[in-house]
Parts: C-alpha cells; structure tokens; sequence
C-alpha cells in the first residue's frame, strides 16, 4: 500500500512538471515555432507588389524586411487587411503626402505620418540605411496583405528581397536561414504582373525594310501574343520572332496577304534579348499597330487594352548636344574646316541604377581607366557614335560619364578634328555665307537609340579664335540617315553659319581698284591722247603688280568667285580704256581730231555706266544665287 502511494506521487510530480515545462518554455499554445521564407522580385516605377499572408494565428509575431537587390528601388513595407483597395488608397496616400509637403512638414516626417494612420503596420527606413522592416502582433487570426513598394517620396525601382517570418525575430537584425516554409503568396493579378498589353505604332519607309525591337526577359511558360495590323491600304504586314543569335523561332503565316497578321510562343526556358521583326510583304511598305500581350489571348483579336509592363523594349532617347568652343582654321580649297567641340550625350539606363547606400553617394564618376573598362564592358550598351564628316583624327582632349543612382546617364567628350565641309561655296566670295557642320551618327540602329537635340541645348562658345569669319546662327537637327546596318541610325547635326569680316578686302582690294578705276577715269579729262596713253598704261601695269599681290589672299578653287570676276572685269575695261586711248591718238594723227573728240564726249558716261552694267551682272551672276542657296540651307536645317 506505501509503495502504490509512492507511486501515485511519483506520477503527480510528473504531470506537475509537465505542466510547467509546457507554461514556461512553451509560453503559448497559439504561438507557431520560428518559420522563415526570403522572396525575390522586382518592381518598376509605380507598382506594388501584393502579397497574401494567410493564416495567422492570434499571438503569432509577424516580422517583416526587404532589402535593395538592384536598382535605387527605396523598399517600403505595408501592412493591411486582406480587404483594402490599394489602387484607391495609394491615389488617397499621395494626395495626402503631397498636401503635408506643401504645408513645410518634412517629407520623410510627412510620410511616416500618412502611412502610419493608414496601416496596421508600415515601414521606410526602419532597416539598415533605406531598408524597410517591422515587426506585428497579430490581434486576430485571420488573413493579411503585405504590400512592397517602392517608397512614396520618390520615384524607385528595382530588383529586391523579401524575407517574411512568423516568430523568428532574428531577420530584423540581418539573420534568416530559410526554413522552407511558404508564409506569403504573391498575387500576380493584383500586383498587375500576370498580365500586360503594350500598343506601338510605327512605320516601315522608303529608307528601311523592316522595323526591329527588342523584347523584355519572359520567363519560361508565359505566352507572348502579337497583332499588327495595317495603317495602309497597300501594305500587308509579316512578324518574324527571333532569339538572342538571329535565329527565326516563328513566323507568322507567310502566305496571309490581309491587312494583319498575329504570332503566338511560348518558351521552355528563360529567355532574353529576343527579336520581334515587322516585315512588308513583297517590299510592301507603310504604317502599322502593333500589340504585344503577355498571358494575354485578347492580343490576337487586335482589340486589347494597353495595361501593365512593357513587353517591347522601345528605343532609349538619348538627348544630345554640343558646343562649338573654338574654329582652329579654314581651308578654303580643301572644303574643310577644324573645331573644338564639347559633345554631352544624356540617357537613362535602368540597368546602371545602383543603391546609395553601397557608396553613401547620388552619383558615380568615371574617368580615365574607369571609364575606359565601362565602356569596353560587353554588357553595358551606351549610345556610341562616330563623327560622320570627320576627316581626320578624333583627338579626344578629356572625357567622362556620370551615374545617378536613378540610372540617369550623362556622357562629356571634349575633341579636336578636322571635318569636311562640302558645302562650302565661294561664288559670291568675300560677300559668301558659308555653311558649317558638325554630323554626329549613331553606330547602334535606331530600334536602340535615337537621338533628341533641341536647339536650346547647343551652344557657341564666346572665343572662338577665328578672326576671318563671323557667326550669325546656327541650328540642329534630328534625322534618320542609312547605315551600314539593316536599320537606319539617328544622325544629330549641328550647323552653323558665317560670313567674312569685310574690313581687310575693303582696305586691301577694294579701296586701291577703285583708286585704279578712279584714275582711268580721270584721264578722259585730259586733251593730250598721248598723255592718256602713258597714264592708263601706267595704270594697267600697277593693277597687275597689285593683282599679283593680292594673290595669296584669294582662294584657289577651280570656279570664278565675283573677286575674280571683279578684277578680271577691272583688268579687261582697263586695257580697252589703253586701245580707246590709242584710237583716238590715230584718229588725231589722221586730221580727225574733231572725230575723236566726238567720240570722246560720250566716254564720260559711257565709262560709269560700263562699270554699273558689269557690278549689276556681278550681283545677279554671283551674289544673288549665293544669298538664296544660304536662305534655302538654313531653311533645310532649321
């Protein structure tokens, strides 16, 4: 009997243990053991990313951190009820963040006020530098939305990581193992990523024989639909889709001969830098819609509505333009010219984003052989370009780029050339208006990069050490030229024009032939034919001795210009004025002197007029066409 009450005590002692094993070291039966689940994704400028978080338990503790994996993406967490309308909550956040920062709050103090009365739970910056986390008591089981996003003050995107754990709290300090539990679900409907309809418009023309995009990554088992149809009556359309080699993967129906034509694939694997090709049939040409879909049968009946991601990557506008900083020299025979030019190039290229908080800084500088490594990286495409008109040696003084963390790009080059101006035309030379440019050409075709230059962006430097010539204007222009591609590149040029400095031809030529002229004339005055003849003979031979010294200033080209016209024209009457001279001594010296004096009278005016008749064709011949050539370029360029 002592032993069964021995035993009876043993068994409660037990069971009271028991008991306070399970109250203390497992201090609540609706608290689950430690779980921890890391997502990855991405998210572009205004998305937001909807996960569910089902089952959550009374007592549970949720914690929450996401971190920057690529891009500037600023992570922002947001904790809500599985019920909330988020496009209508995120229209209401922003309107109330904007009204804050109107009214002088701090953005960062603004946001954390909206967000905070707006959520169960929210976050910006509570993690390590722009890292977002928060831990939650559960106050009720039922389901939840977690929402990730970019932050509210600015505009981020990029790669992230996601790590969501239930009563493992050693994640907000950087520690995650992950356990292989699934706590949250994205909701690719919701977040607006499960399917997109992208709508383009184009055309091909008389300069191309296809039109060719890019496509964006697609992961294995998404479908990619595509329509195009017709703008012109007379243009049927072909789609052509290719992988990263060139390789035709499908094509759509190359014996359809109607006004559209659609394409269908799926791929087995991952795939990037995919190939769609719009083709003409037969070299039909004109303009087309196209529709790409993603998950997105209704592409095919060409009546879809654009929503959701880009599918086609569309070209990078690449603003761009230059400074004329100086005219080092003019040659005139060779029809060219060289120049100091500043070229900037600014892009944005989602790739180069970067974080802040890997280099505590807004932008990155690359120089020297930085840049040089940058640029030589196969993987970074940037919008290189040669010098169409260049006739020599790109002698590149300095050179730079600069990174935002947005991904905005910005290319300096500073260089030193030759370049060719066949535009160059001396008729009208001195009073000639010159044409000079500066043509700079894309090397990638413009389903890559094209070029935007607006005329407000370039610029002429105030020194330019060119003291022969004056600048009046200069204009750009953006246009589509043929390249040694299938594509066409974008061309920007910059043109400007000058005229000469008069001063050093009135002085030089002008004034001494119109003393030469002056002098001839003045020899009518004279009775004495003998007289006029030395004079005017006289007169002839310092016109060739000043015409031989002025020689070095005229340019050698293989035309007339109107000085060359002009002083030959001076040259001819001069010497007819030495023969009429003549004439009349003989008719003197045969008793004719009332003859020759007859006819002497009318060279008073005869003479003036002569001249005003030759300047009249001059004008008409030489300067006339010259002026309406320079007015038609500048209109051609402007």
């Amino acid at each position: 009997m002592r032993v069964f009450i021995s035993q009876f005590k043993l068994a409660q002692l037990f069971i009271f243990v028991g008991i306070l094993l399970l109250v203390f070291v497992f201090p609540t039966q609706a608290q689950r053991e430690g779980q921890v689940e890391v997502l990855n994704g991405h998210i572009e400028l205004g998305e937001i990313m909807h996960y569910n978080v089902p089952d959550l338990k009374a007592g549970d503790i949720l914690y929450v951190y996401m971190t920057n994996a690529s891009g500037n993406l600023d992570p922002t967490l947001l904790l809500s009820t599985s019920d909330t309308d988020t496009e209508e909550l995120r229209a209401e956040l922003k309107n109330d963040l904007e009204a804050l920062i109107t009214d002088g709050v701090p953005p960062t103090e603004a946001l954390i006020s909206v967000i905070g009365d707006a959520f169960l739970a929210a976050s910006d910056n509570n993690g390590q530098g722009s890292d977002a986390s928060f831990e939650f008591v559960v106050p009720a089981d039922g389901d939840y939305l977690l929402l990730a996003l970019g932050t509210l003050v600015n505009e981020t995107s990029g790669g992230y990581q996601l790590i969501v754990s239930v009563n493992e709290p050693a994640i907000l300090d950087g520690i995650w193992l992950p356990t292989g539990a699934e706590i949250a679900f994205l909701d690719e409907e919701a977040s607006g990523i499960a399917t997109a309809v992208q709508q383009l418009t184009s055309d091909i023309g008389e300069n191309r024989t296809q039109r060719s995009s890019v496509l964006n990554p697609i992961a294995a088992g998404d479908t990619l639909y595509f329509y195009v149809g017709s703008a012109t009556p007379d243009f049927v359309p072909q789609l052509t889709l290719k992988d990263y080699s060139g390789r035709t993967i499908q094509e759509s129906n190359p014996f359809a001969s109607g006004q559209s034509t659609t394409l269908q694939y799926t791929p087995l694997d991952d795939s990037e830098n995919m190939q769609l090709i719009v083709t003409g049939l037969d070299g039909t040409k004109g303009e087309f819609r196209l529709l790409a879909g993603l998950n997105e049968p209704a592409v095919l009946t060409g009546e879809a509505l654009p929503q959701g991601r880009a599918i086609v990557q569309g070209p990078t506008e690449v603003l761009i333009n230059t400074r004329l900083e100086q005219i080092t020299g003019v040659d005139q025979k060779a029809e060219n010219y060289g120049g100091a030019y500043l070229i900037e190039m600014r892009w944005n290229d989602p790739s180069q984003a970067f974080n802040p908080d890997d280099c505590q800084c807004t932008f990155k500088t690359f120089i020297g052989s930085g840049l040089a490594q940058l640029l030589n990286d196969d993987s970074f495409r940037w919008p290189n370009f040669t010098i169409f008109n260049q006739q020599s040696n790109r002698w590149i003084q300095n050179q730079g780029m600069v990174v935002e963390s947005n991904g905005d790009m910005l290319y300096f080059e500073r260089f030193t050339t030759t370049l060719q101006a066949p535009d160059f035309n001396f008729r009208a030379f001195p009073f000639d208006t010159q044409q000079f440019y500066l043509r700079v050409d894309a090397l990638f075709p413009d389903n890559f990069f094209v070029f935007n230059g607006p005329l407000e962006a370039s610029q002429i430097g105030d020194q330019l050490g060119e003291e022969e010539w004056r600048l009046i204007e200069y204009s750009t222009e953006v246009s589509t030229v043929e390249n040694v591609v299938v594509n066409p590149s974008s061309r920007f040029s910059f043109g400007f024009q000058a005229n000469r400095h008069l001063n050093f031809y009135i002085m030089r030529i002008f004034v001494p032939t119109i003393l030469i002229i002056l002098v001839s004339y003045f020899t009518f005055f004279l009775q004495d034919y003998s007289k006029r003849i030395d004079v005017t003979s006289g007169n002839l031979l310092v016109f060739v001795a000043f015409n031989f010294t002025i020689s070095d200033n005229l340019p050698r080209l293989g035309y007339l210009t109107f000085l060359d016209a002009m002083l030959a024209g001076v040259f001819v009457i001069t010497a007819l004025v030495i023969a009429f001279n003549v004439f009349l001594r003989r008719l003197e010296l045969k008793g004719k002197k009332e003859l020759a004096q007859r006819i002497d009278s009318y060279t008073l005016w005869l003479y003036p007029i002569a001249y005003l008749i030759g300047g009249i064709i001059l004008y008409i011949y030489f300067i006339l066409p010259s002026y309406w050539d320079s007015i038609l370029q500048t209109l051609n360029l402007g």
